[in-house]
């Protein structure tokens, strides 16, 4: 089966971006059709979510086991077929690309069909997309965080408080010895 996904942003409701896929696809997979689609960089984690028709976070997809442990149960990208979910029409799903802001897209299933007889596996995975992407990273958003931040947290007093007890005025003198 034929799944198309339409991936929507909070931040340009002018942007959709569609992708088919075969429903024997992993989530690996889906996740570097986001990839290409949007030039993003591989190399940044991200994570899937079940979502409800509220979209709250769900069930969570992982990239990779940090820890053993607590995520074992958890479903990986590379090991979860995009069928695992028994996908259906109007089922969604939350992907996020940036950990940091909670940033990401709203996916939703739009369509569930059989392959063509013109279509082979090699047409796949296909894309359309309107509009801008968001960025991958909202530099703008970092730096006016965190000059804001520095700005916030810091003032002259701060300065002039002594932080260690010694008012930087006494002896420093080295009390330590060489014997052992």
């Amino acid at each position: 089966m034929i799944i198309k996904y339409r991936l929507t942003t909070p931040e340009n409701d002018d942007f959709y971006l569609d992708i088919e896929m075969f429903d024997e696809n992993t989530f690996l997979d889906f996740h570097f059709a986001i990839i290409e689609a949007c030039k993003f960089d591989n190399q940044v984690i991200t994570t899937f979510y079940l979502s409800d028709e509220n979209w709250d976070f769900q069930d969570e997809i992982i990239f990779t086991r940090f820890d053993e442990v607590l995520k074992a149960e958890m479903p990986l990208m590379e090991e979860t077929r995009l069928s695992f979910f028994n996908p259906v029409k109007g089922q969604r799903y939350l992907y996020v690309f940036d950990e940091i802001h909670q940033r990401g897209f709203f996916i939703e299933i739009i369509s569930v069909r059989d392959l063509k007889k013109t279509e082979t596996k090699d047409n796949f995975p296909k894309f359309n997309i309107k509009g801008i992407p968001p960025q991958q990273f909202d530099l703008e958003f970092e730096e006016d965080e965190l000059r804001n931040d520095f700005e916030n947290d810091f003032d002259d007093d701060d300065f002039e408080e002594d932080l260690f007890g010694d008012d930087f005025g006494g002896d420093f003198s080295n009390n330590y010895s060489d014997d052992y």
